[in-house]
């Protein structure tokens, strides 16, 4: 009997163990879907602030009485809503992007694309583009998602001015063997070797009421198409970005 009520004894409290594991299991099941929950509405709150703020600025500058510029920004006002229901698509299964689109396109076609999008906040800011399109350059890519990529390493290039200095962002792009080579520079307040190594981390910032998540979203893009990034930094000099894509191969 004694032998009984001690296995019997055992036996029950190995089932509330097992039900507190179980419980316990449950909970950080559920604490890490909020936790993914989170970081997609982060995601999606940063990447929406981008296209926003390019209608915002076109808005304050559209002047009804002159048809001609009122009829090219209700096209980049057009383009900048598409791009923003994009990014609402892409993040409706917490973030994670399934798959791109990818056409034949000229990098510098794109980049002139994406200086017209930004000139009303690089006109506000007393910031220059410098895009140095010497060749035509081919790669294939997502249009609408790597326009939000580069959208997000020149606003980042952007807030890296230093007080009232004016900066200065140039744009290079070159044929490799088998990949496009683009190099984004600017002579803006750069970064610290701790803070270099730590770009591009899930919710690492070093701007006041950044997320974090601009360049994880940026580097997902890239890597989707085949491609990397890396960043080159020293504090008050400035940083410069280089990406690789692999080259468009024709039949």
């Amino acid at each position: 009997m004694l032998f009984f009520a001690i296995y019997l004894n055992l036996i029950l409290n190995i089932l509330k163990k097992s039900e507190f594991l179980t419980d316990l299991s449950f909970k950080v099941k559920e604490l890490e879907k909020e936790k993914r929950l989170k970081t997609s509405i982060f995601k999606l709150t940063h990447e929406l602030k981008n296209p926003l703020a390019v209608c915002n600025g076109y808005l304050e500058m559209m002047d009804l009485s002159n048809e001609s510029k009122t009829k090219r920004y209700f096209t980049i006002l057009k383009d900048e809503i598409k791009r923003s229901l994009n990014i609402i698509n892409d993040f409706s299964s917490f973030g994670k992007i399934k798959e791109i689109e990818k056409e034949e396109l000229d990098v510098y076609y794109l980049l002139d694309e994406i200086k017209e999008t930004l000139r009303p906040l690089f006109i506000n800011n007393c910031a220059e583009i410098i895009i140095d399109d010497d060749k035509d350059i081919y790669f294939e890519g997502d249009y609408s998602r790597l326009k939000q990529v580069f959208i997000n390493l020149l606003k980042n290039a952007l807030e890296a001015k230093k007080n009232k200095e004016t900066i200065s962002i140039s744009i290079k792009a070159k044929e490799l063997k088998e990949k496009v080579k683009i190099v984004i520079k600017d002579n803006g307040c750069g970064m610290t070797k701790d803070e270099l190594e730590h770009i591009g981390d899930v919710f690492y910032t070093t701007k006041e009421n950044g997320s974090g998540l601009g360049l994880s979203y940026c580097r997902e893009i890239i890597e989707l198409h085949g491609g990397n990034i890396n960043f080159k930094s020293i504090k008050d000099k400035g940083t410069t970005v280089t990406l690789y894509f692999p080259k468009f191969q024709r039949n």
